[in-house]
């Protein structure tokens, strides 16, 4: 009885049970041939009818082989599987070939001549691909499914696909939901686990697919299944790999915060600490000079200029741990008000003539009218006093130091340029930190903590303004921008 035709002719030997197919599912089977050992191709078209899935005979493993033109050499199977191998002189292989599963609408799937599909998707042994038929019952079975779940094909054909799920999915209906989700939306794709025969469990990615016939109506469907555990693995390794990281830089990030607290503190500590002291010394000194304890040699006078100067320094270097203390604590207490700028530029500057070196000169640009700034008086001098501080360390050889104003719609810009050593714009990144000295060879040895900067800086942030470093113009090498908000008129 033949069910199979090719090119009008009956194909002969094929199994009845396969002539009764036809009401269930329909394939189309094209093949293709790859180069035979005479370097010929061949190419073979189909149809093939295949039985209900209910009834559907166990797939069998026949070989494919390209026949001499005569057509002489029997195709069907015979009683013994050893007889269906064609005589030496008639086996050529045709060569290698690949599945493509659509699992779209199409109520026709193009694949391989029957023995080659059955071939190929038998001999897949990454993915259990096997078919159920509507009630969900397993249809057929590949290497891939039986080295993945475990079972034989004898002893899972007719079974009921829920077997490869955990009970708790079972109780909670998974396996049917995800055949109706198949069913109504044509493709269901779904990653959990599942269950092997022996009972261990496994992370599968599986693909579901509703087939309908040519009237639309559904005969069974395609199920897909990848074994995605070692991917799981490595996933969940990676990511407790980025949670002990991030546990890491939490812990460096506590400690750090610790670390910070307690520099404050010791700020705090040591600015009152040695404000006394040094005020006493200062203020001896001071007496000295003024020829209150007696008049001094030529040398002692020298002697008391040099320990009065740095007395100095250490005053300012406690006033501005003091200061970073109450920043970093953030207790600083700014009294706003007006004030005209062009008097803060000038006492910051008649303070600052005595402490330049033998080489600087300090040029002031005057403005005639007044300029109304909002915000601390105190706080904006100690930001001048601070970049002058640093125009004056930072040109070791001398040269110019330059102050100027001008004003914009509602803001007050005050620059201060000097021609010294210069700065770079990776070597500005870290200006405005606490202890943010940038060190070479020829400043390794200049005064003071690194921390001018950062206190002008924060200092005319807390009253809404700004300090950048700007872009210096020759004969200039470094220029500090300081941006005021002016009164309101």
């Amino acid at each position: 009885m033949s069910s199979v035709k090719k090119n009008g002719e009956p194909d002969v030997g094929r199994p009845a049970t396969e002539a009764a197919s036809a009401r269930l599912l329909r394939h189309r089977f094209v093949a293709r041939g790859g180069s035979s050992s005479t370097g010929d191709n061949s190419s073979v078209s189909r149809t093939v009818d295949h039985a209900a899935l209910g009834q559907m005979p166990r797939p069998r493993l026949l070989p494919v082989f390209k026949l001499p033109p005569s057509g002489s050499a029997h195709r069907g199977p015979s009683p013994n599987p050893a007889d269906a191998r064609p005589p030496p002189d008639h086996k050529k292989r045709l060569g290698f070939g690949y599945i493509s599963i659509g699992m779209a609408t199409a109520p026709e799937v193009d694949v391989g001549v029957g023995e080659a599909f059955h071939l190929l998707v038998e001999s897949v042994k990454d993915y259990a691909i096997y078919m159920l038929d509507p009630a969900g019952r397993v249809g057929t079975w590949n290497q891939g499914a039986e080295r993945i779940k475990g079972y034989a094909a004898h002893e899972i054909v007719g079974q009921h696909f829920s077997v490869f799920y955990p009970t708790e999915d079972v109780l909670a209906g998974s396996p049917d939901r995800g055949l109706q989700r198949a069913a109504e939306e044509g493709r269901f794709e779904a990653e959990g686990w599942r269950v092997r025969r022996d009972g261990s469990r496994f992370w599968a990615l599986a693909t579901i697919t509703a087939l309908r016939d040519a009237s639309g109506n559904l005969i069974g469907f395609a199920k897909v299944t990848r074994d995605l555990t070692e991917r799981r693995q490595r996933e969940a390794e990676r990511l407790a790999a980025e949670q002990r990281e991030a546990e890491r830089l939490r812990g460096l990030a506590a400690a750090t915060a610790g670390l910070e607290q307690m520099k404050s503190d010791l700020l705090n500590l040591a600015s009152h600490e040695l404000r006394t002291p040094a005020s006493v010394i200062g203020g001896y000194l001071s007496m000295l000079q003024d020829s209150d304890l007696g008049r001094l040699s030529p040398a002692a006078a020298h002697a008391v200029s040099e320990m009065r100067s740095q007395a100095d320094l250490l005053t300012l270097v406690i006033d501005q741990m003091l200061d970073a203390a109450r920043i970093r604590g953030k207790t600083v207490k700014l009294q706003n008000g007006r004030f005209d700028l062009r008097r803060v530029i000038g006492e910051v500057t008649a303070w600052a003539r005595p402490r330049l070196g033998p080489g600087h000169q300090l040029c002031v640009a005057r403005n005639r009218h007044a300029i109304s700034v909002s915000g601390d008086r105190e706080a904006v001098a100690k930001a001048l006093r601070y970049l002058i501080d640093n125009a004056v360390k930072y040109s070791p050889d001398g040269g110019a130091i330059a102050v100027s104003v001008r004003t914009r719609s509602t803001t007050a810009y005050l620059r201060v340029s000097d021609q010294g050593q210069g700065i770079t714009r990776r070597q500005g990144r870290q200006l405005f930190r606490p202890f943010g000295r940038v060190v070479s060879g020829r400043d390794a040895t200049i005064r003071g903590a690194g921390l001018g900067l950062y206190l002008a800086h924060n200092l005319v942030r807390l009253q809404g303004g700004d300090l950048r470093l700007a872009r210096a113009q020759p004969p200039w090498r470094t220029a500090f921008v300081m941006r005021l908000p002016l009164q309101d008129p």
